[in-house]
């Protein structure tokens, strides 16, 4: 795609790709081939129409960019309908930024975040961004999934979802208020197994340790974050001495 051709200034980006394409392949053999093609040319007429640019394409997925977030979102509409009924099923993800236009394409977190929020859906599902969202008005029906942590990303995201279907959870790291820390959490690898290990038997488990003990908020906060993949976690603030109970 020439550059020139790229919107710059704020860009909402839209990442799609085909969820369970390898189980479709080897459904359809053969014939895979061409379901891909039509679902190329489809979701290209869609977004074309809408004034989408085509960033890249590679396999089954989309790179899409648009000057006006409400051209985007319908966009991505207007490619799940016409892909609905079909075989193929495919998620897409909307987000809203102001990223670098260098030479050879966009640069930046705003990237990265889109691709994350794509990743997270489901096939058949549109989620957006904050950002993405607060640039729609009441003519699009968006639904609350609240905050979840995405993979890379340092702060949780509050995301939403385009339309009222009912999908899966989102597939992210769990909706959670959970704090990401800014370095990896390292050593104590036997006590964060002792504690997973008992929080397999336990609803509640607590950890506890003078003021400023080195590591036990990071061990607490590692041992959250890998469970709250599997079920909900939530952070209390710590209250102080004097503090309301």
């Amino acid at each position: 795609m020439a550059r020139h051709r790229l919107p710059s200034g704020t860009v909402t980006f839209l990442f799609t790709d085909i969820e369970g394409s390898t189980r479709l392949l080897n459904e359809l053999g053969e014939q895979y081939a061409d379901v891909l093609a039509e679902h190329r040319r489809a979701l290209r007429e869609a977004f074309e129409r809408h004034g989408g640019v085509e960033v890249d394409t590679q396999g089954d997925a989309f790179f899409v960019a648009f000057p006006r977030a409400s051209d985007a979102v319908a966009g991505a509409e207007a490619g799940q309908d016409a892909l609905r009924g079909g075989p193929v099923r495919v998620r897409m993800g909307l987000h809203t930024g102001e990223p670098v236009l260098g030479e050879e394409g966009y640069v930046g977190i705003d990237v990265h975040r889109g691709a994350r929020v794509a990743s997270a859906g489901h096939g058949g599902q549109v989620v957006l961004s904050q950002t993405t969202r607060d640039l729609l008005d009441s003519a699009f029906e968006v639904v609350d999934l609240g905050l979840h942590r995405l993979k890379d990303l340092s702060e949780p995201q509050r995301l939403y979802q385009l339309g009222t279907e009912q999908f899966p959870p989102l597939k992210t790291l769990h909706q959670t208020n959970l704090p990401v820390p800014a370095t990896p959490f390292l050593g104590r690898e036997r006590e964060l197994g002792d504690v997973l290990a008992l929080l397999g038997s336990s609803r509640v488990l607590t950890l506890t340790g003078p003021g400023g003990s080195p590591g036990v908020g990071g061990m607490a906060a590692g041992d959250a974050a890998r469970v709250s993949r599997r079920a909900a976690v939530r952070r209390t603030p710590r209250r102080t001495r004097g503090s309301p109970a």
